[in-house]
Formats: structure tokens, sequence, C-alpha cells
């Protein structure tokens, strides 16, 4: 009895060491991925957001301007990450970009419950968007005007969670 017990917490430490090295630092992705665009204004953004949407538009910026070629999704610090094909990756971005997916709204504290990691052809990470545990938050990295303030419309909601149910 006391080998099987010994053996089942080794196993369980083996583990914990396992998703601690493996598990993405997602603070420092964000750091990162954040110096990517810089912006012509300091000021609110909903006082400037047609002019900074017509400067990300003439300047060719969006959430990712490499090809993703694809995504992996984080449900939690011991759950496993789901890869996501390529097609649904080009989704899920093209989703992002589109501004209809966004609506003002009062933005509460955020809560991160999904990380969704996008790499590209060289497995380089080019993005990170973080979904709140109410799904209608997103943070991404790095951010747009378009994306407003990261808070989904039901449209948005429903078509980013249609493609996430899929991997569950």
């Amino acid at each position: 009895m006391k080998k099987i017990v010994l053996t089942s917490i080794f196993i369980l430490f083996i583990l914990a060491i396992f998703r601690i090295v493996t598990y993405p630092n997602f603070k420092k992705l964000k750091t990162d991925l954040n110096v990517v665009y810089n912006y012509p204004t300091e000021r609110d953004w909903k006082l400037t957001y047609d002019s900074d949407v017509e400067f990300e538009k003439q300047s060719g910026i969006n959430f990712i301007n490499e090809i993703a070629q694809h995504a992996e999704i984080y449900s939690g610090y011991f759950s496993l990450s789901k890869k996501i094909n390529k097609k649904d990756t080009e989704k899920l971005v093209k989703i992002l970009n589109d501004s209809t997916s966004y609506v003002w709204g009062k933005i509460e504290t955020f809560k991160p419950n999904q990380s969704i990691i996008f790499y590209d052809q060289n497995d380089k990470v080019i993005g990170i968007t973080e979904l709140d545990c109410a799904k209608r938050q997103t943070h991404s990295s790095p951010m747009t005007r378009t994306m407003k303030w990261g808070f989904l419309s039901y449209a948005g909601r429903d078509s980013i969670y249609e493609i996430i149910e899929k991997y569950k």
C-alpha cells in the first residue's frame, strides 16, 4: 500500500514539475508582444477611435500581421493545451480583427479564464488573446484600436466560442 501511495505522489510531483517547466509565461508574452505597435495618440480611445482605426488601416496594422499557422488554447494551469488547426486559427484571427466583434461597454475587473496563443510557421508566438470567465471580455496582445476595449459583442462572442467548443 505504501508503495502505491509513494508511486502516486512521485507521479504527481513529476507532472507538477513538467507543468511548471512547460506552461507559458503569459505575462512575459504579453509584454513582449505589446511593444509591436505604437499609436500616435494617448488620448481617450473613444474620442480618437475613427482616426486611430484609419491609421491602422493605412499602416496595415492588424491584431496579427503575420500568417498564423496554428494556435493553442489553455483552459487552466493543470489542463493540457489543445492545438487549434490552421483553418480555425485563421477564423479566430479574422473575428478578433473585425471591429463588429466588439462593442463599447463597461469593462469589469478582468479575470482570465482561457488563453489562446497564436504561432507562425516557425512556432514563434505572434499573438495572445485571453478570455474572461463571463465570456464577454478579451485582452489581446498586441491590441489594436479596432478591438475597442476588448468587450465582445454577442455575435463576436458566439463566433469565438463556436470555434473553442470544438476543442474541448
